[in-house]
């Protein structure tokens, strides 16, 4: 079952980042075709870069950092339920703004924004309540992992350490 839950939630974060990506990328896209004079749209232009970095460290593995990819607390889990939610409206916003420049009349230009807006809806719940329920039944952290030197540090202070030792010990790794 906790396998399930994570595949699940690893699912539904790499297709929100992939699909943040592509978004950002159109909004960036049709920014550049559309207004070339873009500066009066600074909101659009930000956001379009948000939507960028947030989707790059979602959706491509390297990037992600290592607490986003194992919510194995219920710490971890409820942040990134949060965290989802804050997604989920950061993409909302950049996909109703990507159909803005295409200038197409009301009543489709509408449709469309929402139906950009529907795999957001879908891909952030997914990994919102995955990341939660995987964060409650989670395994615990596995312990550090420990550093073997080449020596040990002597149990009385008063000891005399032979220094040659010390570094011949040090060469040897």
């Amino acid at each position: 079952m906790k396998n399930f839950i994570f595949r699940l939630y690893t699912f539904g974060l790499k297709a929100q980042g992939k699909y943040g990506l592509l978004v950002s990328a159109l909004l960036v896209w049709a920014l550049i075709a559309r207004f070339p004079e873009a500066h009066g749209l600074v909101h659009m232009i930000v956001l379009s870069g948000l939507g960028l970095v947030v989707g790059a460290l979602m959706g491509i593995g390297r990037l992600t950092p290592s607490w986003l990819e194992d919510p194995n607390s219920l710490l971890k889990g409820g942040g990134i339920f949060v965290a989802s939610t804050l997604v989920m409206l950061l993409y909302i916003l950049v996909g109703m703004m990507a159909v803005i420049p295409w200038e197409i009349e009301e009543p489709l230009s509408r449709s469309l924004a929402m139906l950009a807006c529907l795999p957001t809806l879908l891909f952030a719940n997914i990994f919102g309540w995955a990341a939660l329920i995987y964060g409650i039944v989670g395994r615990p952290s596995s312990p550090p992992p420990q550093i073997e030197t080449g020596w040990k540090m002597p149990e009385k202070s008063d000891e005399e350490v032979d220094l040659r030792s010390l570094r011949h010990s040090r060469m040897t790794r």
